[in-house]
């Protein structure tokens, strides 16, 4: 933790960019750590069906069934970046909010947090996920739920198949060549996940390991018929948020942009917020 805090000061004071205000920046600097913060957002933990920890979150209505692999401590993680409106990871500021009767793709859902928390305001939607560990758990989240579909797969520009490093708590892709424990995963396009569930989102949502932009160049029928509000993650370092906001104003020239945060990794921003 204080290795984090100190590498986002040096970034501040290297690039001199608050990532927002300078009361964003003591937040995210200065906050207690998640394993404080997230479990302050818990009402009970209880034991799940295959493998998982039933987690009751305070004003949630149903239950997050989380993959006990990757321990509370993750759960407490993803607990602070969805649900403090001043962590950088946060996607729903006032710019990007959920809002009922929203049709939300949330690409890479991993636990499935951000979808429960879109049900719960009253948006349905589509989930993408190609880890299995983390289906698992989705699966039960969303059993009997006809709004939220599971979509098994990744996203990029193009459909192909890749290989997915199995005990990654990101959902890594990795090259071919690695000799790692891996599985074979689907990706496909937005735009072809949209035409086959004749579905268009009216919020995209994405945090997939560095794959934002191809996912966003496989999704501009969608973009630029239907101009959703997006929050995309964009501190990996693949990523460039200049070359994403770019692609969106080709998608849509009247977006309005609202980019956030600064990485402990990098230095790279966190989040860029889209909306028309």
């Amino acid at each position: 933790m204080a290795n984090r805090r100190i590498e986002i000061l040096l970034a501040f004071i290297r690039l001199g960019k608050t990532g927002g205000s300078l009361a964003d920046l003591a937040w995210n600097t200065f906050v207690p750590p998640c394993s404080v913060m997230g479990k302050r957002l818990v009402e009970s933990l209880e034991a799940g069906p295959q493998n998982t920890t039933a987690v009751r979150i305070k004003g949630i209505k149903s239950p997050l069934y989380f993959p006990n692999e990757f321990g509370l401590i993750g759960l407490y993680h993803v607990l602070t970046e969805a649900m403090y409106s001043r962590n950088w990871h946060f996607y729903t500021p006032s710019e990007t909010p959920l809002e009922k009767g929203d049709i939300v793709f949330d690409c890479g859902s991993a636990e499935g947090l951000f979808m429960l928390l879109a049900k719960n305001a009253g948006a349905t939607g589509v989930v993408f996920e190609p880890h299995p560990t983390y289906l698992r758990g989705l699966r039960l989240t969303f059993a009997n739920d006809e709004t939220t579909k599971i979509v098994d797969s990744a996203l990029s520009s193009q459909s192909s198949t890749a290989l997915l490093l199995e005990s990654s708590y990101g959902s890594r892709i990795v090259s071919e060549e690695d000799d790692g424990p891996h599985i074979r995963i689907n990706i496909e396009t937005l735009d072809a996940a949209a035409q086959r569930m004749e579905c268009t989102p009216t919020f995209i949502k994405a945090d997939i390991e560095g794959y934002e932009e191809k996912m966003l160049e496989g999704a501009a029928e969608i973009i630029s018929s239907a101009h959703p509000k997006l929050a995309i993650t964009t501190y990996h370092h693949e990523n460039n948020v200049d070359s994403i906001r770019n692609l969106l104003r080709r998608y849509h020239p009247n977006y309005r942009f609202r980019i956030k945060g600064i990485s402990n990794r990098n230095g790279k921003s966190v989040m860029l917020h889209a909306w028309s």
